[in-house]
């Protein structure tokens, strides 16, 4: 902790083009051949409600800037960020 300078929460979107391309030909697909492309859609649409916004903890030290948590939960990572701060301000 002597090495740290600040904490942040960085949040990263999931990419979900690869999910919409897939939706678009398993729709595409089902025009000729439905159950191949019900089945892909179906897929497709599952991928994308599973994927998550992911949280990250940012240590910024004179070396540079890492990850030092990941985390799908938000409230756990404000948590984190609030304490790593408050340690950082009692060192002085």
């Amino acid at each position: 902790m002597s090495n740290v300078t600040s904490v942040k929460a960085f949040e990263e979107k999931p990419n979900r083009l690869w999910g919409i391309v897939a939706l678009a030909i398993g729709l595409a697909v089902a025009i000729n051949t439905p159950v191949a492309g019900i089945s892909i859609a179906a897929g497709a649409a599952l991928y994308l409600f599973m994927q998550k916004t992911m949280y990250h903890v940012m240590l910024a030290t004179s070396g540079g800037e890492t990850s030092a948590l990941r985390t799908h939960q938000k409230e756990y990572l404000q948590k984190v960020v609030s304490a790593l701060n408050e340690a950082i301000v009692h060192r002085g």
